[in-house]
């Protein structure tokens, strides 16, 4: 389960049952939506409303679920401008989502698992870091490959700096 909440007051606004144990969760730039990524064998990503401008009210409500991987999701965030999610899967990919309409770009990653994923301020590139400790930066247009190298251990978190130049990860070792 994921569980929005109103911090400074620590007021629960919402609670999100997606199906399996929730492992990532991430708000769109805007505040409006929530994309979660679930460990369950259906690889899918569920995108709920979060808050309606008309209704100016917290809605929790499910508008999408994301079809097409084929294992636990372990990580799924908004690209910046909230036209793209990009996630990494078990099946040892990565997707880039179009969560209007729900297709898909498939980002292969030669490896047996994606864990994170994370896109650059502007949108224009996506990094992938996996369990034996391969980082690879994408060009999102055209998905090519952009550089890779090697960290010791499973990589557990990546992101980009605010202009993009920079990228911190997170390992075991």
């Amino acid at each position: 389960r994921a569980r929005v909440w109103r911090w400074r007051t620590r007021t629960l606004l919402a609670s999100l049952r997606p199906p399996g144990p929730v492992l990532s969760a991430s708000f769109s730039s805007d505040d409006r939506f929530v994309v979660t990524a679930a460990n369950s064998a259906s690889g899918q990503l569920q995108v709920w409303e979060i808050y309606d401008n008309e209704q100016d009210d917290v809605t929790g409500r499910r508008l999408a679920t994301l079809r097409g991987h084929k294992g636990p999701c372990y990580d799924a965030a908004f690209s910046p401008d909230g036209k793209l999610i990009a996630s990494a899967c078990a099946e040892g990919g990565a997707r880039l989502w179009d969560p209007a309409t729900g297709k898909t770009e498939d980002v292969r990653v030669e490896t047996r698992s994606a864990v994170t994923a994370a896109m650059t301020q502007d949108g224009s590139r996506l990094v992938t870091g996996d369990e034996q400790g391969t980082v690879q930066v994408w060009e999102v247009a055209g998905l090519s490959r952009g550089p890779a190298f090697e960290v010791r251990g499973a990589v557990n978190g990546v992101a980009f700096s605010p202009d993009g130049e920079r990228l911190v990860t997170a390992n075991e070792n």
